[in-house]
């Protein structure tokens, strides 16, 4: 809607995943990503349908990349069992998550 008005985006939405492949859907929809893990202002991390401990062995590079950004000020939220993540990372420890 924004297009022929002359505005700028406010930020940019860019689709990762932690080694920049392709990225396959619950539904089996093979989705194409801008990219792999970089710094991002705001992170957000959706839900997943598979065994969590077998997502943190394959991409071990997410937890301490979740750190560094936190702790370099990025906003992390997760959607439901993505906060699984936000939680494994320590980010949650201490903290009321609902």
């Amino acid at each position: 809607k924004q297009q022929g008005l002359g505005l700028t985006p406010g930020f940019e939405t860019r689709l990762v995943s932690p080694d920049g492949q392709p990225v396959r859907s619950f539904s089996d929809v093979i989705m194409p990503v801008d990219g792999g893990l970089e710094d991002a202002d705001i992170i957000v991390l959706p839900a997943f349908w598979d065994d969590f401990d077998a997502l943190c062995t394959r991409y071990p590079q997410v937890l301490p990349w979740l750190r560094e950004q936190h702790a370099r000020g990025a906003v992390l939220c997760g959607e439901a069992t993505g906060v699984f993540w936000l939680a494994e990372a320590g980010l949650l420890d201490g903290k009321e998550a609902t």
